[in-house]
């Protein structure tokens, strides 16, 4: 009984640890496209997507990124704690990304609303938004960070 009392208190540590330390605790979800059979996708390759870097999905259908504009709060709130920069570097490698040739310029979207139906509309899409919000979880996927 009495390890059993102590075992629970150590997995409710760590699952609290767990949480505080996790970039998506803050209440961000990343969304795609309802057809895309993405289910998870590492933090790295993550970043890797919403700084230009990886184009194409792994089964070759383009990345369309939908951020939102420099001045949201979401979009600071996502640059920083899930890329850890900050949103001028963002735009930065964008800028880079565009004018060398590379890739195309991402959507840029004002609120939860127009993000989701970007999301719903273009295939290979990908987005984010505060989870707190109401919203049909039926029109997106939301993506599992690892």
């Amino acid at each position: 009984m009495i390890l059993r009392c102590i075992l629970r208190k150590k997995i409710i540590l760590l699952v609290a640890l767990v949480s505080i330390f996790s970039p998506f605790a803050n209440g961000l979800e990343v969304i795609v496209n309802k057809d895309s059979s993405i289910e998870s996708i590492g933090h790295d390759y993550l970043k890797a997507i919403f700084t230009g870097r990886v184009k194409m999905w792994n089964d070759g259908t383009p990345i369309k990124v939908v951020l939102f504009s420099k001045s949201s709060q979401i979009h600071r709130k996502f640059c920083k704690d899930v890329l850890n920069s900050h949103p001028r570097q963002v735009s930065r490698l964008w800028d880079v990304v565009v004018f060398s040739g590379s890739g195309e310029k991402p959507i840029v979207v004002d609120n939860s609303t127009e993000m989701i139906e970007k999301i719903k509309q273009i295939n290979g899409s990908i987005g984010y938004f505060e989870g707190d919000i109401k919203v049909n979880k039926e029109d997106f996927n939301v993506i599992h960070i690892e």
